[in-house]
């Protein structure tokens, strides 16, 4: 891939074979992702809430909770 940064150019090529190196050429930015267990139960349990109160409740739970490691 040729790129130049004086010029600004190639950065759209570049992207793209990085995409298509990774996998991820049908990937979609605006969709969510899980990168934990912890994160895919707290969205998992976000799909079945009945109230706002109890989605905020799950929502902290994901931001503040511990974090494995």
């Amino acid at each position: 891939v040729r790129v130049s940064a004086r010029l600004g150019e190639g950065l759209e090529g570049l992207i793209d074979a990085i995409h298509c190196i990774c996998g991820v050429t049908a990937f979609d930015e605006k969709t969510p992702i899980c990168f934990t267990a912890r994160q895919r139960r707290v969205l998992e349990q976000l799909q079945r809430v009945a109230s706002a109160s109890e989605a905020t409740s799950l929502t902290n739970e994901l931001l503040e909770g511990p974090l494995s490691v």
